[in-house]
């Protein structure tokens, strides 16, 4: 990497195009892909190569100039859109799912026997505490 001139950034800025585009990777070219490749082909580079790099990849994000996407770099247009599935016109969509569990069914004896026993206070045939 160049030093911190415009004219360095720009020098810059093109060594890491270039790089992307000669790895031609369909996934993209992470950081470390980009520094080896760099390395091998220019041999020697500063030992401040690294934090270099990550400042001109994150200025060049920023700028547009460069895509990140799930930790690797693109060039801008080189990413295919995604296709979606059109569905026929018409079409009736099921809901969705709820998550989790279903509900446990409730016995409905034992929330009847409940709603009776609250009605009591107490057991009619046990004696009234307290006394």
């Amino acid at each position: 990497m160049a030093s911190g001139t415009e004219e360095g950034s720009k020098a810059d800025s093109e060594l890491i195009l270039e790089t992307i585009s000669a790895l031609n990777d369909k996934n993209g070219c992470n950081k470390s892909a980009i520094s080896k490749y760099t390395e091998t082909k220019y041999g020697n580079l500063l030992p401040s190569h690294w934090s270099l790099l990550t400042a001109h990849l994150a200025g060049m994000k920023d700028s547009g100039s460069l895509l990140f996407i799930k930790n690797n770099y693109f060039k801008p247009g080189s990413v295919a859109p995604r296709k979606t599935k059109l569905l026929p016109r018409g079409t009736v969509l099921p809901p969705p799912r709820p998550c989790g569990l279903p509900h446990k069914l409730k016995d409905p004896l034992a929330a009847a026997v409940a709603k009776f026993a609250a009605g009591f206070s107490r057991a009619p045939w046990a004696p009234a505490q307290g006394r």
